[in-house]
């Protein structure tokens, strides 16, 4: 079986578990999660889509307040809770305990793992091989301004200066990476940079 070293993705993931399951349309009631707390998946799936519209919705709201793009968050928030789902759906929990013991496995690293970063988490680590997921989001479609641009700028840097051996843009095929990390492969859908 494969892991994936992330033990801040697992808390998140976790956190928003127990705030789901105690969700009772205007806030979370944490203090009356506990392990042995029954999971209906159609009821869950409701709750948490439920909260997650107030997630969002304060997302847009704390990011117009200080004047900045909500994109890159939003779009966090909703890979975490759709990662939630797809525990839900694959593993069949039927307790919160259970579903929190599959996030914990599924993230719990260790010998074979794989790490599932953000490039921004990926400052300063390296590893032999690195794939780029989505390199079409580099820049990211949200950043206008000359400081956002400048920013994503160096997001693509850090994105390909991670791998000691191999680099490999996955669904590069209409990707803004530059044409001399694209190589000739570039309408392949993996594309592979061999390091040094």
């Amino acid at each position: 079986a494969s892991h994936v070293k992330g033990r801040d993705v697992a808390a998140s993931m976790v956190a928003l578990a127990r705030d789901a399951i105690t969700w009772d349309g205007t806030r979370s009631r944490r203090e009356h999660a506990h392990d042995g707390l029954s999971l209906l998946p159609a009821d869950f799936e409701a709750r948490l889509a439920s909260l997650q519209a107030v997630n969002l919705a304060k997302i847009r709201q704390d990011a117009e307040r200080d004047g900045r793009d909500p994109a890159m968050r939003e779009a966090n928030a909703q890979d975490r809770a759709e990662a939630l789902l797809i525990v839900l759906r694959e593993r069949h929990p039927t307790t919160l305990g259970e579903l929190t013991t599959e996030i914990r496995a599924l993230f719990r690293g260790g010998e074979g793992s794989i790490t599932l970063s953000s490039v921004h988490r990926a400052k300063g680590l390296e590893a032999d091989r690195v794939f780029v997921l989505e390199p079409d989001l580099m820049p990211h479609p949200s950043a206008r301004t000359d400081a956002a641009l400048s920013a994503e700028q160096a997001v693509l840097f850090v994105a390909t200066t991670r791998a000691k051996k191999s680099l490999m843009f996955v669904d590069a095929e209409d990707s803004k990476i530059p044409a001399g990390l694209r190589g000739l492969a570039a309408r392949v859908r993996v594309l592979a940079v061999q390091i040094g």
